[in-house]
């Protein structure tokens, strides 16, 4: 290659990338592309609110408290 034909090369290369930025940013770098909306979150508070009596009563079923059925007083419940 002749020095004319690489700086021809390197003159095009210059300008294609220029175009290219500011074609680029034109069609896809918009302040609304950078930009979004966010939700709120409110803080949460330290006490809990009182639960409806109506719903949790207290003569329901505690599904926190352990199920035994048939409780053994061995240690080895299945051997014979």
């Amino acid at each position: 290659m002749k020095r004319s034909d690489i700086a021809s090369l390197i003159l095009i290369v210059a300008i294609s990338f220029t175009l290219a930025y500011f074609v680029g940013n034109a069609i896809f770098n918009t302040p609304e592309s950078r930009s979004t909306k966010v939700e709120v979150v409110n803080a949460i508070e330290g006490q809990l609110p009182e639960t409806p009596s109506d719903i949790f009563n207290k003569d329901s079923i505690n599904p926190t408290e352990d199920i035994r059925i048939n409780p053994s007083d061995t240690d080895k419940p299945f051997e014979d």
